[in-house]
């Protein structure tokens, strides 16, 4: 299944959820590494479920300040990207080694981070406005951040390096999750 738009599904804690958006064509499956965080997977889980995934990208979320931490996660089991709150500054981009999607709301933040290097932010999770990404000239890919009931997708397929940023829902018990509003949204992307 190929959709119209990029789409990253953050915060995801399960295989069955990994694996029916991997089937829906996404792009990108993140997991969250902050210890403490409602979502948090130990790199045991991370690795037991992306074993099973093929053809998608993954990336490790980390809503902290980059840290000894984080790098020494990104060894031991690593993602295509990883996710953080925080904008690093120039000496500990050199320490990790991934390309950064960097998730904000901030409106100044983002002209800052379109002039990163290059080759270390793919892209951004924008939580503010979608009006805000229309001005920002970047080659970096854009999610906004959606939730239902998922009425400004047209103004984001739109944008040339556009995407969308969904949040994963939790098991309501094993191997049962409630797709439903997700996969009419995907269906809706689905390039017929």
């Amino acid at each position: 299944m190929a959709l119209k738009t990029n789409v990253y599904i953050s915060d995801v804690t399960n295989l069955t959820e990994a694996r029916y958006y991997a089937g829906m064509g996404v792009s990108i499956i993140g997991f969250d590494a902050t210890p403490g965080h409602p979502s948090f997977i130990s790199t045991q889980q991370f690795d037991a479920i992306t074993s099973w995934l093929s053809g998608i990208q993954t990336s490790w979320q980390w809503h902290a300040a980059p840290a000894e931490e984080l790098i020494l996660l990104l060894e031991s089991s690593p993602s295509d990207f990883i996710e953080l709150t925080h904008i690093p500054d120039p000496q500990q981009l050199q320490y990790i080694r991934k390309p950064l999607i960097i998730r904000t709301s901030d409106p100044k933040q983002l002209e800052y981070i379109s002039h990163l290097p290059a080759n270390s932010v793919y892209g951004i999770v924008w939580e503010g406005e979608a009006s805000a990404l229309t001005s920002l000239e970047t080659d970096l890919v854009c999610f906004l951040e959606t939730q239902p009931p998922f009425d400004q997708l047209d103004s984001i397929v739109d944008l040339p390096h556009g995407g969308i940023s969904l949040k994963g829902s939790p098991e309501s018990r094993p191997g049962w999750n409630d797709f439903d509003q997700l996969a009419d949204l995907l269906e809706s992307l689905e390039i017929n």
